[in-house]
């Protein structure tokens, strides 16, 4: 994301929602982001709030340089 939009706080807008998770599953998912722009910023899974959850057979493909 270009980093001179700017949010209501006048802080750089971010590309994900802050959310706390409690009690989720993910299960049975591929990502794939052999498609994706080489050595663009990008993620293939962003977790960043989770207590009591849980992931399982969860592949993430990419290639050399994604």
């Amino acid at each position: 994301m270009n980093g001179d939009y700017k949010g209501d706080d006048g802080l750089p807008l971010e590309w994900y929602i802050n959310t706390a998770r409690f009690y989720g599953q993910l299960r049975n998912i591929r990502i794939d982001m052999r498609l994706s722009v080489p050595r663009a910023r990008t993620a293939g899974l962003h977790y960043q709030v989770a207590q009591a959850t849980s992931l399982k057979n969860v592949k993430i493909l990419a290639t050399k340089g994604t």
